[in-house]
């Protein structure tokens, strides 16, 4: 295990203030005030921050570092287990090949947010939305222990990302429709023509009981 440094401390300290300084800007961004301004706390605790000191390097992870050298975390194991933003927090069943537990939006959307803010903490002024696509498919390939609809919610949202739309998040109408098959299709529907989407879906065989459109979510929020 690597020593505690005096550069070290202030320099994670640092980290950490960056990081959530950029959660709670995309938190805010799609109305999760209290997530934005209450995330990641736990990391100031000893068993996170301290570990984490010792295997600060400021361009990834401490607790990546961690598990290379040790081949576990212990920061990580009190970090998942108090932070229902992390999809692991939502596994159960782990002798039978783990169940995956569809997050609520809220975490969701946090989780999403947490991985940008991470990003921009580590890449700085590198930081591209077509950086943070390419990562996320190749974590996809990687078959994470994540719900089906939570996988098809993160490619909805870093997609429109990747294609500029930032200003425009709609985050809850995302994640209703990552939770039908056919979610491409709702992205492209024009909110004006929904007499014909209601056609085209009883065309494909869909029972249609509502449809999600940007001011009916609006209201629920």
């Amino acid at each position: 295990m690597r020593n505690i440094t005096l550069a070290n401390t202030w320099s994670h300290f640092k980290k950490i203030c960056v990081h959530k300084y950029w959660v709670a800007h995309y938190c805010f961004k799609v109305g999760l005030y209290k997530q934005g301004i209450l995330h990641d706390m736990s990391k100031f605790s000893p068993t996170e921050f301290w570990e984490s000191v010792r295997y600060y390097k400021g361009t990834s992870s401490p607790i990546n570092e961690a598990k290379a050298d040790m081949g576990y975390s212990m920061a990580w194991q009190h970090h998942k287990g108090r932070n229902p933003h992390h999809y692991e927090y939502w596994t159960d069943n782990y002798d039978k090949g783990t169940t995956c537990i569809c997050m609520p939006y809220e975490y969701a959307a946090e989780l999403v947010c947490d991985w940008l803010g991470a990003a921009r903490a580590y890449m700085g002024d590198k930081f591209t939305y077509e950086d943070e696509l390419k990562w996320w498919k190749t974590k996809r390939a990687s078959m994470p222990k994540m719900h089906e609809h939570i996988l098809n919610f993160v490619d909805i949202v870093f997609n429109r990302l990747f294609d500029g739309h930032f200003d425009d998040l709609h985050l809850r109408y995302y994640y209703k429709i990552a939770q039908w098959g056919d979610y491409q299709y709702w992205l492209d529907f024009d909110k004006k023509h929904i007499e014909e989407a209601l056609d085209e879906t009883a065309k494909r065989g869909y029972r249609v009981h509502y449809i999600p459109t940007f001011e009916a979510v609006k209201k629920e929020e």
